[in-house]
């Protein structure tokens, strides 16, 4: 099923230039956009103190070390390497497939949103989903990479503000 379904979404790449480039801007610049966002919006709002955007920054951090633990430890070929039929709309090497580190990053970066009470956890829940799905049509994820990297970049972010939030890191 997840093969069938990564065929299938990467089937509607190729068919109009202008859709393509869409994909092209999700997956690989609208991170960018995200990202840059996110710091602006974090500093802006905590005017008085860095400590929201430091556990941010450390809980970022250490989510992209666990996902790059979990990419080694499930070492997967990219779709385009292992299905006939896959078209990737860039080349992107990296160790793995599995899970999407995209997906893992940002699904993690709207959590810190929402626990900081960000007017823009909406616009990053969305870029989360539009990355991650962007990345399937573009061939260099499978559909459960995506799927599995939004869902543990929730749970282990949780974890994280869980395990560290105490009063001197508390979002107010």
């Amino acid at each position: 099923m997840n093969e069938s379904l990564t065929l299938g979404l990467n089937s509607i790449s190729g068919i109009y230039i202008w859709f393509d480039y869409l994909v092209i801007f999700c997956a690989r610049f609208l991170p960018w956009v995200v990202g840059l966002t996110f710091i602006v919006d974090v500093v802006a709002s905590h005017k008085r103190t860095v400590r929201p955007f430091l556990f941010s920054v450390l809980g970022l951090i250490f989510v992209v070390g666990v996902t790059g633990i979990l990419k080694a430890l499930f070492s997967e070929a990219r779709p385009f390497e292992a299905l006939d039929g896959i078209s990737p709309l860039f080349v992107y090497s990296d160790i793995g497939s599995f899970p999407s580190g995209h997906a893992f990053f940002f699904a993690s970066l709207a959590i810190f949103g929402l626990t900081f009470h960000s007017r823009f956890t909406t616009f990053y829940v969305v870029s989360a989903f539009l990355i991650g799905v962007s990345r399937v049509i573009a061939g260099v994820h499978y559909v459960g990479d995506v799927f599995w990297g939004l869902i543990l970049g929730v749970l282990v972010t949780y974890i994280y503000i869980s395990f560290f939030k105490q009063g001197s890191w508390e979002a107010h």
